[in-house]
Formats: C-alpha cells, sequence, structure tokens
C-alpha cells in the first residue's frame, strides 16, 4: 500500500510538473509585448529594431520564408486585402538570404505599400521565440503592442482582418 501511495504521489507531481511548464511558457509567449528583433530592410539595407515601431498602430508580425509556396500565396492574399491594413503596421520577416528575399520584394513590388516593412533576421530567434514550426506565422499585437492573436499556418488575410 505505501509502495502503491508513493507511486501515485510521484506521477502526480510529474504531472504537475509538466503542466507547470507548458502553462509558464503559453503565458509569457502571450502575455509578452512585441518581442525584441533586429532586422535589415529591403531593398536599401537599412537597420530596423522593434523600438522603431510606431506607437499607438496595431502591428502584425508574418514570419515567413521567400521561396515557401504557402507564404507566398499568404503574401499575395495579403496585397489583395491591403486596404483591409491601411492602418496596421506590418513587419515580414524571413531568415533566409537577403538576395532571396530581395527578388522575392521587388516580385511582388512591395515597395508600394507604405505600411508593410520586408526586412531579413540574423537568425530564428523571433521564429523561437514564437514556437513555430513551419512558415508562415501571422501575429497580430494591440496599439498598446500587447499580443492579441495569432496564425500559425496558412489562412486568408480577410479572416485575419476580423480579429482588428
Amino acid at each position: 500500500m505505501r509502495t502503491t501511495s508513493i507511486s501515485l504521489i510521484c506521477i502526480l507531481l510529474g504531472l504537475q510538473i509538466f503542466a507547470q511548464k507548458h502553462s509558464d511558457t503559453l503565458a509569457a509567449y502571450k502575455l509578452a509585448g512585441i518581442p525584441f528583433f533586429k532586422m535589415t530592410l529591403l531593398p536599401d539595407s537599412v537597420p530596423f529594431v522593434n523600438t522603431q515601431l510606431e506607437k499607438k498602430r496595431q502591428t502584425i508580425i508574418m514570419i515567413f520564408s521567400p521561396d515557401c509556396d504557402h507564404c507566398i500565396r499568404s503574401v499575395k492574399d495579403l496585397l489583395a486585402h491591403a486596404d483591409l491594413f491601411k492602418k496596421v503596421q506590418i513587419i515580414l520577416a524571413t531568415p533566409l538570404s537577403f538576395p532571396l528575399t530581395l527578388k522575392f520584394y521587388r516580385e511582388y513590388g512591395m515597395e508600394k505599400y507604405e505600411n508593410i516593412k520586408v526586412g531579413t533576421l540574423n537568425d530564428f530567434a523571433l521564429g523561437n521565440y514564437f514556437n513555430m514550426h513551419s512558415y508562415p506565422g501571422i501575429f497580430l499585437f494591440n496599439k498598446k503592442g500587447r499580443y492579441k492573436s495569432e496564425f500559425k499556418r496558412e489562412t486568408t488575410w480577410e479572416k485575419f482582418a476580423e480579429k482588428l
């Protein structure tokens, strides 16, 4: 009886520790503000950090790959619905190479959209922060820079606009 009780207590404590770890990860991720990031903007290689984002304006951060079919479809859909996001600042960030991203930038005429900034990251730290496992990852922050909503898979931007 004593062995059974000790075993049961160990199992319950193990489950509690596992549940706490998962809960803490989610809480930190969803309760934090816009994370630190530093990227190189296209087309001119200008450095850009999160503190340069406009205050009191909703922000969308999309982590993408310029050679990913899902990401390309998502960007095309974003551009088709760009009028829904005129008052939102949008960051398209990728850890892939500058030349590959520059080709993407030019092919989709990204320079026409003043509220969209496209840039390359030096690493995948931003993707790790959001616990991404596939592209694209789209994250919405409110006017105070607080996490509001996300899509970690392909979605329509029209549906995402409903979250604004």
